[in-house]
């Protein structure tokens, strides 16, 4: 990318599609378009020769890596100051114009003029496209590429807002001062210009910054507005709610009519979209009430138990609160430029249904005012089976750390102390020994502004070093005990479709059983081997051949066939014919490679053998959902036609 992007004469970025070396061709398949053109029902299942070479075309262009900077990280830099402005990148994929020798693998048929009487016309993308997998990237490379170029003219800090400030397309800051929001914006504007690129959509809780900007400029619902006498509408800012008249985050919640199934309430529960965890006691109610429902086996669209309805609906309709709820956006009511003293204070603790951290910026300024604002809180579940509380509370406390490191590297501020803080001295003097290792943290109050102690000015009487005792380790039951057990037991074992179950994916399942093959080929005696490394049950640590991945698919799909049609495995084997009565009576079935294959006319074809006799597998196995999905990921999830004609 940085040898290939360059600007063309009307100063717009030219990039490459990023394809994999070596590049596969792209098949002629102008036919096929006019099929899809016609009816997007259309599929190329009756060609799979054809369809395995557009999946393969289709792996070799590159997803390019994530480029894009972190959500979480956007939002708490964004948090900062006490001005906040917002920007988009007007039609941004649009503004990358595709290499030209690119521009063929982008051909799409449509009718001449947009006019659907007319005739159908070849055409070809010469900008980057929403959807195609490596788009993403290259629009935010070519963006960091024009705020480069723009950087020695219009300022550093112009570079430093599109790089570290900007999730794809939108750019979300904070600073100190009006001056300094307006002449951001304006230098950045600049400087993006001169490359066509338009930053526009302007918001911010200042109304002098707005006024800087020509209403074209100003985001949606405040172009027409009068700023003097107006009420600022919401806005969303990366999903959040964004109330800038008040400068604060608000929830925005759609109840619904939700089935009380299993789905209704997955649905209900994901819908409420909180990257920083500000309703997270709320959320984490919901997620252990479906854990609850989810845990008898009972089918996604079957109504669950009416005697948890109303436990259901009680917290369904406590979600209607959270449109009171008003969070404010900054950390402090001043800039954090003038604080004297910055403190990351972060609490953990448990109970036995979830695990919990929150933590806080505490800020002290020359006047010896404080001001403590809530950053960040996440909660989790409790892992099945339960644990012993001060297990748990150990584990609250590795997410306390957890998330200091992540804010730490997030939110650009230079801390004078991060300080961590439970109400366990038992957990306290559990971390401090370092002689005993242990088995594995109750009530949230306070979540917005932290505990009543954080706001007073002595807070280092509450942070003295302390020296907690510990129990008596004979009496503990969470100290491990050092046992050593050694138990031989022999068990002939077939490999049966139950142990297959583990694993969740077909790729992890085909390589684990390639894995085996390569160890048992390893303890045959061989006598061309020189060296006696790779004699003896042993592991090599190679990557697998391509022979012993489809050795180990035959091994999987004949250990399913042998067992769930284990009296037609057994009679096709001996070359006796199946009872009428089976399922596989009307499929003609015959033996082949040791695998159950559908028979037919296509016997004498000239086609591949999986082409004319494919392999018979189970509709309810385990193997046959794997197998399913793994080729429906591999098409990239384009349809029911499109699985099959990969499969």
């Amino acid at each position: 990318m940085e040898k290939e992007c360059h600007k063309d004469e009307a100063n717009s970025w030219v990039a490459p599609l990023p394809f994999k070396v070596p590049r596969l061709p792209l098949p002629n398949n102008r036919d096929q378009a006019l099929l899809r053109l016609a009816s997007l029902r259309c599929t190329l299942d009756r060609k799979p020769e054809m369809k395995g070479q557009f999946i393969a075309f289709m792996e070799k262009v590159f997803e390019s890596p994530d480029l894009n900077n972190s959500l979480f990280g956007v939002l708490i830099r964004f948090r900062k100051e006490v001005i906040a402005v917002t920007g988009d990148i007007q039609q941004m994929f649009y503004c990358f114009v595709v290499r030209e020798d690119h521009r063929n693998y982008l051909w799409f048929l449509w009718y001449r003029d947009n006019d659907m009487s007319q005739d159908i016309t070849e055409y070809r993308m010469r900008v980057h496209v929403f959807g195609n997998s490596p788009s993403p990237a290259v629009s935010i490379y070519g963006l960091r590429c024009a705020a480069k170029e723009g950087e020695h003219k219009h300022g550093a800090d112009t570079r430093q807002f599109v790089e570290r400030h900007f999730y794809v397309d939108d750019g979300l800051i904070s600073l100190p001062s009006e001056a300094e929001a307006i002449s951001l914006l304006k230098r950045t504007r600049a400087s993006l210009a001169q490359s066509n690129l338009r930053l526009h959509k302007f918001a911010s809780n200042s109304a002098a910054v707005m006024k800087a900007f020509p209403a074209e400029d100003l985001a949606q619902g405040i172009k027409d507005l009068d700023l003097h006498d107006g009420t600022i509408p919401d806005m969303q800012s990366l999903g959040l709610r964004w109330e800038i008249e008040s400068d604060t985050f608000t929830f925005a919640v759609s109840v619904g009519d939700k089935p009380f199934t299993r789905r209704g309430v997955l649905s209900m529960v994901n819908s409420l979209f909180d990257p920083l965890g500000m309703v997270a006691p709320v959320t984490i109610q919901g997620r252990a009430l479906l854990r609850e429902l989810c845990t008898d086996g009972t089918k996604w669209d079957s109504s669950l138990p009416e005697g948890r309805l109303t436990e259901w609906e009680t917290w369904r309709d406590s979600l209607q609160d959270l449109k009171n709820l008003h969070i404010p956006r900054t950390y402090s009511s001043d800039t954090l430029s003038k604080a004297k003293r910055i403190e990351l204070c972060v609490f953990s603790d448990a109970s036995n249904k979830a695990i919990g951290a929150v933590a806080y910026l505490r800020s002290l300024d020359d006047e010896g005012q404080i001001n403590v604002g809530f950053v960040f809180g996440k909660a989790k579940l409790t892992p099945r089976p339960e644990l012993t509380i001060p297990r748990l509370e150990l584990c609250g406390a590795v997410l306390a750390v957890e998330m200091a490191e992540l804010i730490q590297d997030e939110m650009d501020l230079e801390l004078d102390a991060v300080k961590f803080y439970c109400d366990s001295k038992v957990v306290l003097g559990y971390i401090s020994n370092e002689s005993k290792r242990f088995f594995i943290y109750l009530s949230s109050t306070m979540w917005f502004t932290g505990p009543p102690f954080l706001h007073k000015p002595d807070l280092a009487d509450h942070t003295a070093q302390e020296s907690f005792s510990l129990i008596d380790p004979e009496l503990d039951v969470e100290i491990r005990p050092h046992v050593s057990s050694m138990m031989t037991h022999t068990q002939e074992s077939l490999l049966t479709c139950e142990r297959f179950e583990r694993f969740s994916t077909w790729r992890s399942l085909v390589r684990a059983i390639a894995l085996l093959i390569q160890v048992g080929r390893s303890h045959k005696s061989d006598a061309s081997r020189s060296s006696d490394k790779c004699k003896g049950w042993h592991w090599c640590r190679k990557t697998c051949s391509p022979e012993e991945l489809a050795a180990a698919e035959n091994i999987i799909i004949r250990s399913v066939q042998s067992q769930v049609y284990s009296e037609e495995y057994k009679a096709l084997s001996e070359e006796r014919t199946i009872p009428k009565t089976s399922p596989l009576w009307k499929l003609n079935p015959v033996f082949n490679d040791g695998l159950i294959r559908i028979g037919g006319r296509l016997t004498h074809a000239e086609l591949t053998l999986q082409e004319k006799s494919p392999v018979v597998l189970p509709r309810q196995s385990h193997i046959t959902t794997l197998l399913v999905r793994h080729h429906h990921e591999l098409v990239k999830h384009q349809g029911r036609q499109f699985t099959e004609g990969a499969i």
